[in-house]
């Protein structure tokens, strides 16, 4: 079912491109942007986290996989965003790392989102458009069902 979910969320990211207007989702990429993103990258994750009440992930091998894949995200945005600066290449490479933890415990899903969240404040971008929701709860609780 997760599974299924996680790739409905790469799909209808995939399918994003065609509904957004032209230059409606361009951002303002700067030198700072790019500086924010690298110094989330150089912090260390999942580890505990007693403000959040993140427990920290189970073992570190969990930990390091779950590290790698977030900064993964953040290399592939730091190589792409100065060429691709628009909200739909943002939105299409956090569906990419969504994916990937689709066999992840949800603590880690969990966090997973607030690592998302980050990326998208330090973009520019003010709304995921459901995807962190889809993310969260399976479906967008915003939308009429």
């Amino acid at each position: 079912m997760l599974r299924a979910c996680l790739g409905l969320v790469v799909l209808l990211l995939a399918c994003r491109g065609g509904a957004a207007l032209a230059g409606t989702d361009t951002l303002s990429i700067t030198d700072a942007t790019v500086k924010q993103l690298r110094d989330l990258r150089a912090e260390a994750k999942f580890h505990a986290d007693a403000p959040t009440f993140y427990p920290g992930a189970p073992n570190e091998e969990v930990r390091s996989r779950c590290e790698q894949r977030v900064n993964a995200l953040i290399d592939r945005l730091v190589a792409g965003l100065p060429s691709h600066p628009t909200q739909q290449y943002v939105l299409g490479q956090l569906g990419i790392t969504v994916a990937s933890f689709g066999h992840e415990d949800f603590e880690e899903r969990e966090r997973l989102l607030l690592y998302l969240e980050r990326i998208m404040a330090i973009a520019g971008i003010p709304s995921s458009d459901g995807l962190l929701n889809q993310l969260r709860y399976g479906f967008d609780p915003n939308k009429a069902p």
